[in-house]
């Protein structure tokens, strides 16, 4: 390795050792990058300021004399003297090396480190000197990819078991195609519920339709549980019936196939003891004559009932058993097909729900993001994002445990929603952190930004929770120049702006420290 040249002979010409002094002080003093000097006792000599701003020190000067040790422990200090004793043995220099940088009570950082033999100008070494590199944000955006491509392979596996899943029910349904190749009409109401389930069409609506075609009805209705003691009707075929609801307390042809899970003929529905008839009268006047025949099939999946299937004849069928069982293979088809699409339908939910507050989760709220603002790139629309952080919450998880911070979170989310416009997009991206897209926001969003804080900063008494609870909102306008990243991470900062200004930040961390240190999106 070459020895360091003489300041009286820099690279073939002389240079002026007091302008060396001068350009060393403006690198040192004006350069934000961390760039040390150490003695052989691993002593600091010499720091810049970006150095001195990374230790938590004022100045320079409260650098030098001091080691790694004062500043990140033991544990550091003995690795980087070692690799410091090692370069000055060898001579050989410590390139790109990457450290994760540990301080007690601070957010750890990552930097590459560039380390090498500190010489007088006649080549003898003084000790190391060095310059480190924050890619903490690099890092951290390296790890999150890593975490969507281990996302994307368990929904690559979940689809290729989806897949075989569909594979070996399209090898059922052709097995019942064939078994019902005697009876057209029959194989054609199977076939409607099977292409509904396969091409992901109105899989409810499909069926009544089918049942419809295959009994000559006057109308067919699907009820299923509201999950609060009822079952409503959710599709229909046929004359248009109203919205009902039937209270599963109150006994009918429709509440005793769903409880029973046994299908119940009623042959003349005028004297059957199960038939409601308020009900009876209210579809007699819908289609126009007298019912005789009431068929209530359930639609069944292992021990499971997930709604009834309810048809209406005009007259009496002349094998109402027959039907019953054509109707009973048609409900069974369309209980897997339901089946699947209630859990299709949850999948994508999940997707792109959060599922605690059932607001939209980080995935969705940055995709609705990258499309709100393309379309104010195209239309040159106003767009607004509010960037909201929780002040006090982890005081109520200290203070009440996590099941009761989850519902100040549920309860949040719903003031959010209620505080919000209906095209406005709210989600939560993580913890305890909220995010509003406002499309044509008016006033720079100031008002909007009041009553979100007014809404937090109300009572969670019937929580339980008498700790006070405030929001730091930023607001960023999104410019022509923004992308979606860029007018994120400008909402973020205003935040930590507001939280600073309004003195919202935990414990004696200065607020301009936390806003170097905290991680940027």
């Amino acid at each position: 390795m070459s020895e360091t040249p003489s300041p009286s002979d820099w690279h073939g010409a002389p240079v002026d050792e007091e302008l060396i002094r001068i350009a060393a002080h403006n690198l040192l003093a004006a350069v934000d990058e961390a760039i040390y000097f150490k003695d052989r006792e691993h002593r600091f000599i010499l720091v810049s300021r970006g150095q001195a701003r990374r230790l938590g020190a004022a100045t320079p000067a409260d650098v030098v004399g001091k080691t790694d040790r004062d500043f990140f422990g033991e544990e550091h200090f003995a690795k980087s003297s070692s690799d410091e004793r090692r370069i000055l043995e060898t001579g050989e220099p410590l390139l790109d090396s990457v450290e994760l940088l540990v301080w007690p009570g601070r957010e750890p950082r990552w930097v590459t480190a560039t380390k090498m033999v500190l010489r007088d100008f006649d080549g003898k070494p003084l000790g190391t000197f060095g310059i480190s590199h924050d890619i903490t944000r690099q890092v951290i955006a390296e790890q999150d990819a890593e975490a969507k491509s281990r996302a994307l392979a368990v929904s690559h596996a979940q689809l290729v078991r989806s897949q075989q899943e569909l594979q070996e029910r399209q090898e059922d349904l052709q097995r019942t195609a064939a078994a019902l190749e005697r009876r057209a009409r029959e194989l054609a109401a199977v076939a409607a519920v099977t292409r509904a389930a396969l091409t992901d069409a109105d899989v409810r609506t499909a069926v009544c339709g089918a049942v419809l075609d295959l009994a000559g009805a006057d109308t067919v209705g699907l009820l299923e549980p509201d999950g609060k003691g009822n079952l409503t009707l959710t599709a229909q075929a046929g004359f248009t019936i109203p919205r009902m609801s039937l209270p599963l307390t109150q006994r009918s042809l429709v509440v005793d196939a769903f409880t029973t899970g046994e299908s119940q003929i009623a042959d003349d529905v005028q004297t059957h003891p199960s038939a409601s008839p308020a009900v009876v009268s209210l579809l007699e006047n819908i289609v126009g004559h007298s019912l005789e025949s009431v068929l209530c099939v359930p639609v069944l999946i292992e021990d499971r009932c997930l709604g009834v299937l309810a048809t209406a004849l005009p007259g009496r069928h002349a094998d109402s058993a027959g039907l019953v069982q054509v109707l009973e293979i048609l409900a069974h088809e369309a209980a897997t097909a339901l089946d699947r699409a209630d859990l299709h339908r949850k999948l994508q939910e999940q997707a792109t729900q959060d599922v605690l507050t059932g607001l939209a989760n980080r995935r969705a709220i940055l995709d609705q993001l990258d499309q709100a603002v393309a379309r104010s790139r195209r239309h040159n629309r106003g767009l607004g994002l509010l960037y909201l952080d929780l002040d006090g919450f982890k005081t109520v998880n200290d203070s009440y445990g996590h099941a009761t911070g989850d519902a100040v979170l549920v309860e949040v989310a719903t003031r959010l929603r209620d505080v919000t416009r209906l095209e406005d997009n709210v989600g939560r991206i993580g913890g305890d952190e909220f995010v509003a897209i406002c499309e044509d926001l008016e006033g720079g969003g100031e008002s909007l930004k009041a009553r979100l804080a007014e809404a937090i900063a109300k009572p969670y008494s019937e929580l339980g929770v008498e700790v006070p609870l405030g929001a730091s909102i930023g607001i960023a306008i999104w410019q022509p120049d923004d992308d979606a990243d860029t007018l994120l991470a400008r909402a973020d900062h205003a935040m930590y702006a507001d939280k600073a200004a309004r003195g919202a930040w935990p414990g004696s961390v200065p607020s301009s420290a936390v806003l170097k240190s905290k991680p940027r999106v």
